[in-house]
């Protein structure tokens, strides 16, 4: 889709950051959090389930994760692996795809300021504890993210993974 160029050409240099951290090489993407507990050598349905979470559960774009799942998911993975920087890494290798309908919607859209304004309008229908904002002035633009929800565990790892996905 549009939006999505940018982020193919930076899969490979995240892909041999991880290879020199792990020994691994990663050949498939999107690197959801079962491929990069699998290229830090841990059992993904081991880790996973510690969480409450099936592995499978990301086999399907339009499975719909809340926040609250996400940021608890994401720290546990980075606490029982080491990897500090576990969220950078999933976010690292995101594609539209991974947003499922909305991501489709986005990557189908005649520009990147459509593209921007669908994340904007349809995102909270991934994801009802956040808001995603677009400004956009003249030829530069903006796509701001915030979670607004109380108490959710995990908020800097999903900063991180989100600011990640964005780049």
């Amino acid at each position: 889709g549009i939006g999505e160029p940018p982020i193919v050409g930076i899969a490979p240099a995240v892909a041999n950051a991880v290879r020199h951290a792990t020994g691994v090489r990663l050949h498939q993407l999107p690197m959801t959090p079962e491929r990069v507990l699998k290229a830090l050598r841990f059992d993904p349905s081991e880790v996973l389930a510690e969480v409450g979470v099936d592995a499978h559960l990301f086999d399907d774009a339009d499975n719909l994760i809340p926040d609250e799942l996400v940021g608890r998911m994401l720290r546990h993975c980075s606490t029982r692996t080491g990897c500090g920087d576990f969220a950078l890494r999933v976010g690292r290798h995101a594609r539209l795809a991974s947003l499922g309908l909305v991501g489709a919607l986005a990557g189908s859209s005649p520009d990147v300021r459509a593209a921007l304004r669908a994340l904007s309008r349809f995102l909270s229908l991934n994801d009802g504890a956040s808001i995603v904002s677009v400004s956009v002035e003249g030829a530069f633009g903006s796509l701001n993210y915030a979670i607004y929800e109380a108490g959710i565990e995990g908020t800097g790892e999903i900063y991180q993974m989100v600011s990640a996905a964005a780049c």
